[in-house]
């Protein structure tokens, strides 16, 4: 059994995972999955995360019954499905049993929320006929709830509603700000290869699309002028956050990624078509068509490089890439036979991440499997550990094999490299 007593328990720090995994780097290829994006700091808007967004801007209480009791908004598996099922039980011990789970489980939503780079929310869409000379689709996007029946914004309010003052229900909204600009991006979806056109036109009612969207704006609270919706509809908001869309990403009802639209695919080329650079797919061993890589970034970037002042005595500088420095306290490396357990402490620069510019973290390292798995961190507001917490979590993250030439990779040579510390 491995020992650590001195280690700081820490959160799951989303920008520190995004840069120590590799996979800012790792973002100039299309994801496989929609959980590829929720590892890259994308919060999936679904029946639970997007009332809970009021909470996470608000600190208010929310109602952990309620929120159990929500329609699926879709029928992407959620890791939460079984966990609501046995709130629903007709045995009282069972949900009696189940709700402290519940609590804590929503309580780890709102601190990704509050660490969120993007969301991903649910779209609908109406495909038109394929544009062979652009090799493209026109598509029309609407999110699902209309502020009224005219022509005007839309907003993404999922099928959970939190009970608010009287009795009411309402519930937290993203605004696309880009959505009603008739931006080419969100009027065409590029589909360079002909396969996949194809496909699209016989089968596209299976797929579904949604939209990532950054924030563009501080949440902002709704007082007496509530956004009310459908005249049959009694819901109401509470507030909503401003967005605005950066990629469009078609998936399977299961999550698996067909093809990826990203802003920058729809500048002007001068060459021929415009084709958006992730919906060309290859061909997996099963026929069926898997994103390549884009040849243009995605517009989630990563904050600016770190610069002085330097790292505290004691740490040992391990990795260093655009976005971060990466260190490692070699006092407190332990072994036992392939796997590897050490401190770090992350630096992000002046820039920070949402708010955060250092995190203090637990690492294991399994050098026999070639992953590493952060186990807890704490997040800081100054850098170098200083400074009140940004946030802080206890739940160990799932391994991950690190991206070659990242400082993930770094960090796991050097784990690995390291004799045991001294006892």
């Amino acid at each position: 059994m491995l020992k650590i007593e001195t280690l700081t328990s820490t959160s799951i720090a989303v920008v520190l995972a995004l840069t120590l995994s590799g996979l800012a780097h790792a973002q100039e290829a299309a994801p496989g999955h929609l959980a590829d994006l929720e590892a890259n700091g994308v919060v999936f808007m679904d029946d639970i995360n997007t009332p809970l967004l009021h909470h996470a801007a608000t600190g208010a209480a929310y109602n952990p019954r309620v929120l159990a009791r929500g329609d699926r908004h879709t029928n992407v598996p959620r890791p939460e499905a079984r966990l609501r099922d046995r709130l629903g039980d007709r045995d009282e011990f069972v949900r009696q049993e189940a709700m402290p789970l519940w609590r804590s489980f929503l309580d780890g939503r709102i601190a990704a929320l509050r660490q969120a780079r993007a969301y991903l929310i649910p779209v609908k869409v109406r495909w038109m006929d394929y544009d062979f000379a652009r090799a493209r689709y026109p598509i029309a996007l609407e999110m699902n709830k209309r502020a009224s029946l005219n022509a005007g914004p839309t907003y993404h309010c999922a099928g959970t509603f939190d009970v608010g003052p009287r009795d009411s229900f309402r519930t937290a909204c993203l605004h696309a700000v880009n959505e009603d600009q008739n931006d080419p991006f969100l009027r065409f979806f590029p589909v360079e290869d002909q396969v996949l056109a194809r496909q699209l036109r016989h089968d596209r009612d299976k797929y579904l699309m949604f939209a990532v969207a950054e924030p563009a704006g501080k949440y902002r609270v709704l007082r007496g002028t509530e956004i009310r919706y459908m005249p049959l509809e009694i819901y109401a908001a509470a507030g909503y956050q401003p967005v605005r869309i950066t990629q469009l990403v078609l998936a399977t009802p299961e999550g698996e990624v067909i093809a990826v639209a990203r802003k920058a695919s729809m500048e002007p080329r001068a060459d021929g078509p415009q084709a958006g650079p992730a919906t060309r797919p290859a061909q997996s061993s099963g026929g069926a068509p898997v994103p390549a890589a884009p040849t243009a970034p995605t517009a989630l970037t990563a904050p600016t490089a770190p610069t002085a002042p330097t790292a505290p005595p004691g740490w040992t500088l391990v990795g260093r890439d655009a976005t971060s420095a990466l260190y490692a306290d070699p006092d407190s490396v332990r072994r036992e036979g392939a796997v590897v357990m050490l401190r770090t402490l992350m630096d992000l620069g002046e820039q920070g991440g949402n708010g955060m510019k250092s995190a203090v973290s637990l690492y294991e390292s399994d050098c026999g499997r070639r992953t590493t798995r952060l186990l807890r961190n704490k997040g800081f507001v100054g850098r170098f550990g200083k400074g009140g917490v940004f946030a802080e979590v206890q739940e160990p993250q799932p391994a991950t094999t690190p991206v070659k030439g990242s400082i993930g990779e770094s960090l796991f040579n050097y784990a690995c490299n390291a004799g045991p510390a001294p006892r």
